[in-house]
């Protein structure tokens, strides 16, 4: 029920800012129906009160859920009259001229009818007696209780128990140190991982049963705190009364302290007697932490081992050693699980003896034993995939295929895969899976649990967009700003809430802050069955409709092109407020002159999608967010004018590169993103198809390279000298005619947009009217003086990327960015040598934008202002083309809340110097300079001691002459994440100093097909390095 509940919930709350809009600007007053909107608008928040209230108490009457899915559509009904009459009702003042008398009565007597329809369900309410003085209706409210299952492993468990070695031995390893303190140590991870097997596993190792006792605590929820004491007191004197008074029952010793009234005060008193090692399984908030800590004395030397999902929580009731991320199997550990659980019922005689071995050597004899065919095996990857590393979901599968007759034929296997959406939904046996992720899906408050089903429209529910996620939120009305905080903000904060109760996975994280998420594929499936059971989401896949609904909502299509007589003739698109489109667009947009009420058109990533399928885009007058990123569109069309409520228009890495001037009159739009990546790994695929690495790099090594000394094409990869030397000897004239037709157009276009910063989009004049704006890149300003003082215009802006300014015009973008208050994100690229410099030079340096959090520098400077040393609250930095003198690195250094750093393609240069004063600039890297000989052009990055104080992430990439980078003793000492991508002539002894990061996490290398060898020798070089460090970093290394 409850995510009907939630449902409704949203829908009231965003009826009620309609109504409430219709008042303010007194349309309903004009109508002769503002009574009516009055009480609308009071009825329906005392709907929404109860409903929040419902779903926080998980009510389980069959009547309250019939009533509350009759208020659900009399919401949607009510949202879409209002909604549907704002078309004719702009404005009010054109009200008398373009809205006939016919059409106002039409729609004052449709508000009226609304109105008796809410007393009529009002009325029904009481009749049936379904509100309480409570809150909520009577029902099923118990918490969830595991007191029916064994806190301590049982010889049925055992089995299972694959993957922990190295988790246990981190886990015993923190509960053995030395400390008189309470140490409170966090396992965290998301549902089905098996945070609470690990810790029963730890309560059985013998050395630790010494030393400490045990007690194990199953959190409830809601928190009971009584009941708290009561689990605890059993446990802990059952321990000491019955070594010195006999023994006694459980329910005796807890009848003797409750009759006492001092049971908590007695629990703390034995707890101060001996160590302890108390595990509350499942602890979910901070006010729980908050209730139980007073219980549990401070020097004791205990240990608190708690499992959550939540990694706030665990920041915040443990130090930073002391949390464990339990992580998802590995391949071959979720294999072996998954076979030992199918088979588990084989003779003992049969099994091998694995003692001893590791994983591998484990599965491989697993296999001699049961005489798995290749099929099965092919079968088995398909279902561990399906399970992504989840435990419980392999246990859960395997389990139910150990009950087959057949389990043996690879074709059983074949229809469990293949049947696993119905059979979760259906069958008993894999109802244990759903049990636990419902559970952390219970747990959530109302308005996190529509955010999360509102993540099954994305189909292929992998590697999504932070920002893409939090504005549709925004369109689709989950998400609303308050006098502290904008509505990004909050949605920002609803996304890290999700992923800190590990109910999405972050798939790109830099410093700590997620960029993209994924979600588990059987989560997504629960989550989708959700939405779908309650006609929120319809689903359309090569042809078939997944489900079927008289009013749909929001509609997912995926798969080909629809036939003529597709199902969409069919479909009633009246009420539709979202479309997301996956795969081709065909003729799916030829319906939209019927979608009157859609707010959200999703159309990113198609691969076929072009201008004629937008012409009829401008019909959509609600229309709130429109995401064409990644399309092959070359132009918008000119009936987006008519778009007046558009708030988010995202264009990105598109051949757009003018927007008509049309856009100027979008004065709601609040989020502009444009221009192109010059990095995009896929973009290099999509926009540059024939860009072939091998004959670029020819044409740049035998032609320009000679003439221009210029770098490499920062979309091609540097080829190694056999390769190249084996096409000179090729023929020279079709080397020559392939060169001339393919890649000297493309390498030109680099050229240009290196030196030039032509990435962006260009805009009409007019844009000082779009005030709403708080985002706004990449603008290319083409040197126009005009453009460039519209955007003083632009205070809320908070966002700001820009190129085409020159020399000419730095001053005046510098008096912009001045009268900015509110900037958070600037990144700036010239289209000269001396623009950059100019603007940055006169920047205030009085004043800087103090509020500044990024800063991106794209082209060349060669020293930085002064300025940059008081940003206190700069966070990221990325220099790419800049040509900054080494020395300059200097000014950033000391940063305090500096973490992420970026240093790319000709960012930074050597300068000519004498000998003894560039030795004491590439200090700490004698050793590799001695057995390399410095070149003029060659590049020694050195990190010197107590600098970067903060920072956890560094990245250096497409340094084609950097030959070296040392980290001196106290440098960057919470760095966590170390990127090097397409840095060429680093080799065997380029990285020193790597010994020093403490706090080291993980080492990325990315390197092309022509640089494998290099690749292997710096990965063994740094796999020496690294072996010593204390967190065991992860290293890694990718083709790009």
């Amino acid at each position: 029920m409850e995510q009907v509940a939630i449902s409704v919930a949203k829908s009231l709350t965003s009826v009620i800012q309609v109504a409430s809009k219709f008042i303010a600007e007194e349309i309903g007053l004009l109508l002769g129906v503002e009574e009516e909107l009055f009480f609308i608008q009071e009825e329906l928040e005392m709907m929404g009160s109860f409903l929040r209230a419902a779903s926080a108490e998980n009510v389980k009457n069959d009547t309250v859920i019939t009533w509350i899915k009759q208020v659900r559509e009399l919401a949607f009904d009510v949202e879409d009259c209002l909604q549907e009459a704002s078309v004719y009702l702009m404005q009010k003042s054109c009200l008398p001229a373009w809205c006939s008398v016919k059409e106002r009565d039409y729609i004052a007597r449709k508000i009226r009818m609304l109105k008796a329809r809410i007393e009529n369900v009002s009325k029904r309410n009481l009749r049936y007696e379904l509100l309480k003085s409570s809150g909520v209706a009577e029902g099923n409210n118990d918490p969830i209780d595991h007191k029916g299952t064994s806190p301590w492993l049982s010889a049925n468990d055992e089995p299972f128990l694959v993957g922990l070695d190295e988790p246990m031995e981190k886990l015993v390893g923190l509960i053995k140190q030395n400390s008189t303190e309470l140490k409170v140590i966090s396992v965290v991870g998301m549902s089905g991982l098996g945070k609470t097997t690990l810790a029963r596993k730890v309560c059985t190792v013998k050395d630790l049963s010494d030393d400490f006792m045990f007690a194990w605590v199953n959190v409830l929820h809601p928190f009971n705190m009584e009941e708290f004491i009561e689990s605890l007191a059993k446990q802990i004197l059952l321990h000491t009364e019955d070594v010195m008074q006999g023994p006694k029952s459980e329910d005796q010793l807890f009848k003797k302290t409750r009759n006492e009234k001092m049971a908590e005060k007695k629990v703390t008193d034995k707890l101060k007697e001996k160590k302890y090692v108390i595990v509350l399984d499942d602890l979910s908030l901070q006010s729980e932490w908050d209730k139980i800590k007073p219980v549990l004395p401070e020097s004791t030397g205990s240990r608190i081992i708690v499992t959550t999902q939540s990694e706030d929580l665990a920041k915040s009731i443990s130090v930073g050693s002391n949390i464990y991320n339990i992580d998802r199997l590995s391949s071959d550990d979720a294999e072996y699980l998954l076979y030992k659980t199918v088979f588990k019922t084989s003779n003992t005689k049969d099994q091998p003896n694995e003692s001893g071995c590791d994983v591998k050597t484990k599965l491989k004899q697993f296999k001699k034993t049961i005489t798995s065919t290749s099929d099965m095996e092919q079968q088995a990857q398909k279902i561990i995939k399906m399970c992504d590393g989840l435990p419980i979901a392999i246990v859960t599968v395997g389990s139910y295929l150990a009950t087959l007759e057949k389990k043996y034929k690879s074709d059983e296997w074949k229809k469990v895969h293949d049947q696993f959406d119905r059979e979760i939904k259906d069958n008993p046996r894999l109802e244990k899976v759903k049990t636990i992720l419902n559970s952390s899906y219970g747990r959530l408050p109302y308005h996190l649990k529509s955010c999360l089903l509102n993540l099954s429209i994305f189909h292929n529910h992998h590697d999504i967009r932070r920002t893409r996620i939090i504005r549709r939120w925004m369109a689709d009305g989950y998400v609303m700003g308050d006098h502290d905080k904008t509505p990004e903000e909050v949605g920002k904060d609803y996304f890290n809430d999700l992923m800190g109760r590990s109910l999405i996975q972050p798939s790109r994280r830099v410093s700590g802050d997620i960029y993209r998420c994924n979600i588990h594929d059987i989560m997504y499936k629960l989550i989708l069955e959700k939405s779908m059971k309650e006609n929120d989401v319809s689903v359309l896949k090569d042809e078939n409709l997944v489900t079927m609904t008289d009013k749909i909502r929001h509609m997912v299509i995926t798969g080909g092109q629809r036939k003529k007589d597709s199902v969409l003739t069919k479909l009633k698109f009246s009420h539709l407020r979202s479309l997301s489109i996956f795969g081709e667009v065909g003729d799916n947009l030829r319906y939209i002159n019927r979608m009157k009420l859609l707010r959200v058109l999703d159309l990113e990533g198609i691969i076929d999608l072009g201008n004629q399928d937008l012409k009829k885009v401008g019909e959509l007058r609600h229309l709130k967010y429109l995401g064409l990123r990644g399309t092959k569109i070359t132009k918008l069309t000119k009936s987006l004018r008519k778009l007046h409520e558009l708030e988010t228009l995202d264009i990105r890495n598109t051949a757009v590169v003018r927007l008509p001037k049309e856009f100027t009159e979008l004065q709601n739009l609040s989020y502009l993103r444009a221009g192109f990546d010059l990095y995009k790994e896929d973009l290099r695929e999509n926009t540059y198809p024939m860009c072939c690495n091998v004959l670029c790099s020819l044409w740049f090594q035998c032609l320009v390279w000679p003439i221009t000394k210029l770098e490499y094409c920062s979309n091609c990869t540097p080829m190694s000298d056999k390769a190249v030397n084996y096409l000179k000897s090729c023929c020279p004239n079709i080397c020559m005619a392939l060169l001339v037709l393919f890649c000297l157009p493309i390498l030109d276009r680099a050229v240009i947009e290196k030196n030039y910063g032509t990435n962006g989009v260009r805009v009409p004049p007019g844009m000082r009217k779009l005030r709403s704006l708080h985002t706004v890149g990449m603008v290319d300003v083409c040197g126009s003086e005009r453009l460039i003082k519209e955007m003083q215009y632009l205070t809320n802006l908070r966002k700001l990327a820009v190129t085409g300014f020159s020399e000419k015009n730095g001053e005046t973008l510098a008096e912009v960015i001045n009268g900015l208050n509110h900037l958070v994100s600037l990144v700036l690229s010239a289209t000269d040598k001396r623009g950059l410099k100019r603007c940055l030079d006169s920047v205030s340096s009085s004043f800087p934008p103090k509020y500044l959090k990024s800063l991106k520098l794209y082209s060349p400077i060669s020293e930085l202002p002064g300025w940059i040393e008081k940003l206190e609250n700069l966070e990221k930095m990325e220099l790419r083309y800049t040509e900054l003198w080494m020395e300059e690195i200097k000014k950033i250094e000391k940063l305090q809340n500096l973490t992420v750093l970026r240093i790319s393609a000709n960012s930074i240069e050597q300068r000519n110097i004498s000998s003894s004063s560039a030795n004491s600039v590439q200090e700490g890297n004698t050793s590799s300079s001695s057995a390399n000989p410095i070149e003029e052009r060659d590049i020694c990055l050195s990190f010197r001691k107590e600098t970067f104080p903060n920072l956890k992430a560094l990245i250096i990439e497409r340094m084609g002459f950097l030959v070296s980078v040392s980290f001196e003793e106290r440098s960057m000492p919470k760095l966590e994440n170390l990127e090097i991508n397409r840095c060429y002539s680093l080799g065997q002894g380029g990285l020193s100093g790597l010994h020093l990061l403490k706090q080291l996490k993980e080492i990325l290398v990315k390197y092309g097909e022509f640089e494998e060898t290099k690749k292997k020798e710096l990965i063994s070089e740094l796999e020496t390095q690294i072996s010593t460090l204390p967190n065991k970093p992860r290293l890694r290394g990718m083709r790009y």
